[in-house]
């Protein structure tokens, strides 16, 4: 399909931050369209600080799972890996902004 970038989720993204995998489409999740959400990765970001960010929905081909996305920071040389936190949700609007809240203020959503 040529015109699948148009199914893109829109997104905010903060200055200094790059976007590396993006298969995150504007949908909810459904029986129907299940197929949009499998990939050990929707959407995953860095900044020139270390920080980044991964989103996935799991488990993977169920209706019913939920979006997961997981805060890092990895040192300058890239071999060393901090956990920051995790947050969980049903809701893809709120998945939207745990991840605008993490680029704009380089901290974890409460």
């Amino acid at each position: 399909m040529i015109d699948t970038w148009k199914k893109i989720q829109p997104l905010r993204v903060a200055s200094r931050w790059s976007i590396d995998v993006n298969n995150f489409y504007e949908y909810e999740p459904t029986v129907e369209n299940m197929t949009w959400f499998y990939g050990s990765v929707l959407i995953s970001g860095h900044n020139n600080k270390g920080l980044c960010f991964d989103a996935k929905y799991e488990p993977e081909g169920d209706p019913d799972g939920e979006f997961i996305v997981n805060f890092l920071k990895i040192s300058k040389k890239g071999v060393d890996e901090a956990f920051l936190g995790s947050k969980k949700t049903k809701s893809k609007q709120d998945l939207i902004q745990f991840i605008e809240y993490f680029m704009f203020t380089e901290e974890v959503p409460e």
